[in-house]
């Protein structure tokens, strides 16, 4: 049963009627009695002698139950102790406050936004909006000091401003300093504001100006209504980039409500040492990664390490060689391991060992232990040996020294084997144990799968010269040739009977003579010819075919003499074979279409193809004596493994600089990000930067060819066009480096 109250919403608390009493003790006790009720309610006297409930405090603190004994948790202290980090909800509040702050708003505006000096009088703001670098730009070289007193019965100001300008040739640059005091009925302000501002005429290459500037606002104000306020700000802005900090401390004018923050606004921030010769840098923040960095030891006061504040860790590994076996005994169990080394050494004897630990962010203190050593690349030069024993066991393992070589093995025995291993510079080898490698007499094999009959003999292949089957008894010739059999008369053939002969062979399948088939397991070695006619298999599958023959022609595929549906080899011709295909021959990745290949160089009848410049024509292969790889038409070089497309002056005739200007062409070519489409044969699901055959057939035609119905783009035909405008870049950045030089002489 708990003994906390339950919450039960807002008190409604009775009115407290009037009691027109005659006895004075007890009017005095009411009145009494009513004005400690208004002090403590805030109607009456000074608001901070006002109660406040439990609810109010909670409210205040964010929904944490900060006492005790009024709450739901029936918690009897504060809801967050060491060791528990600021929940999302206490940053959001944070960062909420901050952005509802005025200094906050005042440093987000940037240095000519107008608005930034509404709350100054009308005739201060009006100084302030007037670009200095303009008035400079106006005036040229000058000093000019004005003076502002206004004194009537509503308003009071006395205002300085003091202008310092220069300004020649667009270029700019003014100093404004103004000090003002400002005071009507029910509001009290001083302001000190001073501007700097730099400005250069066709700073950027659209001719529009640069400018840098820096303003520094002391600002105070006392007001009835808002409060009072006291606010220091600095900003500084050059051209897109903007950085600022302030202070601000005010309180509401109902004394409830203090403010007091100091906002930095810069993409990073870092606090450094004041040693010029090794200054540290102890904190910084990068507010573009939202990173803070902490460059040293970090003291906290109060519970909780700062492992547990900051649990964040990383995997650390260590590196070692070492010529024998390695345990966690060779394992320190300390931050930096000795011997261990945080890179894998290049050089050096013995195998690779690594290690890895976890550890802590923070402090790149161990969180845990580092692991066993794990060998990384086995033995660094080390060697193997074996050795060999016979005995007649088969289960117990011989001893001693053993013969370098396999051994014989007789009836009766098994052949045993065991490893050594010589790692150096050790000279020793560590031998495993004897494991036997051979097994013992198998069991009898399955019986002949051609059928027989029992007490009959087995079938015979008989081999004879024949002129023709015709001629040709095939039972009397295995009578012949076998003899006659103990209980077999007159002598029949079997099933499994064959003839060779000279048209071919013949087998018994227990009825007829039929044609024998060949089945081999393994390989076949012909000395002669094989013709394919008496080739008859699903799938002819070879690593290689050799045509050692001037003569004949290999068919894959069906079709016609004019054109095989696959693949048609003919070595017909004495001095040359050729290839034929109707479809691709794949070769180490090259695809050769609708081509022949000659023997000692390629001819290939080929479609243009603008990326190597090829037309129609008889194309061969040469591979020259410096490793060139030369591809040419008839006798004339066309492309070059080494050197690319030819170049030659002596090929080319009406040679002239070219028109064409570089910059205007690559500014009109558009490089894009792209995938290939769902099925292409190109895509592979990555992000891809190119060019649009079609774009840039616009621009440059010669670049851009069809080929099998696909827009193809030869991107050699655009690296002149990059070099030109490569070329007028630099003489542009020439020229003006010259003007640059002109102006520092006449300045």
């Amino acid at each position: 049963m708990s003994n906390t109250a339950r919450d039960t919403g807002f008190a409604k608390m009775p009115s407290i009627p009037r009691v027109n009493v005659s006895d004075p003790a007890l009017s005095q006790w009411m009145r009494s009695v009513t004005e400690w009720i208004e002090l403590r309610s805030g109607s009456l006297g000074n608001r901070e002698e006002r109660a406040v409930t439990l609810r109010e405090l909670k409210d205040l603190a964010g929904g944490n139950n900060f006492f005790g004994g009024g709450g739901s948790s029936g918690s009897s202290g504060p809801s967050s102790g060491a060791g528990s980090g600021p929940s999302s909800t206490d940053v959001n509040r944070f960062i909420e406050s901050i952005k509802a702050s005025r200094l906050y708003k005042d440093l987000l505006k940037r240095l000519d936004d107008p608005t930034r000096f509404d709350h100054l009088a009308a005739e201060i703001r009006a100084v302030l909006l007037k670009d200095i670098a303009a008035e400079a730009a106006a005036r040229g070289a000058a000093i000019q000091r004005m003076e502002t007193i206004i004194q009537n019965e509503t308003r009071s100001l006395a205002m300085t401003v003091e202008e310092v300008t220069a300004s020649v040739d667009g270029s700019s640059s003014g100093v404004r300093e103004l000090s003002a005091a400002f005071s009507e009925s029910n509001h009290a302000s001083a302001v000190h504001i001073t501007q700097l501002k730099a400005s250069l005429g066709n700073y950027y290459p659209d001719g529009s100006a640069g400018s840098a500037t820096l303003e520094e606002v002391l600002d105070v104000s006392a007001d009835k209504i808002k409060g009072l306020r006291s606010q220091y700000m600095l900003k500084v802005e050059a051209g897109g980039a903007i950085s600022g900090f302030g202070l601000i401390a005010s309180e509401s004018a109902d004394q409830l409500t203090n403010e007091s923050k100091f906002v930095v606004m810069a993409d990073q921030f870092a606090i450094v040492g004041s040693d010029p010769k090794n200054p540290a840098f102890p904190f910084g923040v990068d507010a573009n990664t939202g990173q803070t960095f902490i460059n040293g030891s970090m003291i906290i006061q109060g519970a909780g390490a700062i492992e547990d504040l900051l649990p964040a860790t990383y995997r650390d590994y260590r590196y070692r060689r070492s010529t024998s076996i390695l345990t966690t005994s060779d394992v320190s169990q300390v931050n930096d391991p000795p011997g261990w080394l945080d890179a894998p050494p290049v050089y050096g004897a013995g195998s690779l060992f690594m290690i890895t630990a976890q550890k802590m962010v923070q402090s790149d203190n161990l969180k845990g232990s580092w692991s066993a050593p794990v060998m990384m690349n086995g033995y660094s030069g080390a060697s193997t040996k074996f050795q060999y024993l016979v005995n007649t066991s088969s289960t117990v393992a011989p001893t001693g020294e053993g013969s370098a070589t396999p051994l014989s093995v007789p009836s009766g025995s098994f052949l045993w084997m065991r490893t050594g291993v010589t790692v150096p510079p050790s000279t020793e080898t560590t031998w495993s144990g004897y494991v036997r490698v051979s097994g013992e007499k198998g069991d009898k094999g399955d019986a002949s799968k051609v059928p027989g009959v029992a007490g009959v003999r087995a079938p015979v292949v008989i081999k004879r010269q024949y002129s023709a089957w015709e001629s040709l008894n095939p039972t009397v010739e295995v009578a012949a040739m076998v003899g006659s059999v103990p209980g077999s008369s007159p002598l029949t053939p079997v099933h499994g009977d064959i003839i060779w002969h000279y048209g071919g062979a013949k087998e018994f399948n227990g009825t007829s003579w039929v044609n024998a088939a060949a089945y081999i397991v393994g390989s076949m070695i012909v000395d002669g010819t094989v013709a394919a006619s008496a080739i008859s298999a699903g799938t002819l599958n070879a690593d290689a075919v050799t045509l050692n023959s001037n003569s004949g022609t290999v068919k894959f595929g069906t079709g016609s003499s004019s054109g095989y549906t696959v693949l048609e080899v003919d070595a017909n011709s004495p001095s040359s074979w050729s290839i034929s295909a109707d479809g691709a021959v794949y070769a180490d990745g090259v695809i050769l279409r609708d081509g022949d290949v000659s023997a000692g160089s390629m001819s290939i009848k080929l479609v243009p193809v603008k990326t190597w410049g090829l037309t129609k024509g008889s194309y061969h292969v040469d591979l020259q004596s410096d490793g060139n790889l030369v591809l040419y038409n008839g006798s004339t070089a066309t492309w070059s493994a080494l050197y690319g497309l030819v170049s030659d002056r002596r090929r080319k005739t009406e040679i002239h600089p070219t028109a064409s200007t570089g910059l205007d062409v690559v500014k009109q070519l558009e490089v894009v990000d792209f995938r290939w489409v769902a099925g292409d044969t190109l895509e592979d699901g990555a992000i891809h930067t190119g060019f649009i055959s079609q774009d840039v057939q616009k621009v440059v035609p010669s670049a851009v060819g069809m080929a099998g119905g696909t827009l193809m783009l030869d991107k050699t035909e655009l690296i002149p066009y990059a070099i030109k405008a490569i070329q007028e870049l630099s003489d542009e950045v020439l020229s003006l480096r010259s003007l640059v030089n002109e102006l520092r002489k006449t300045h």
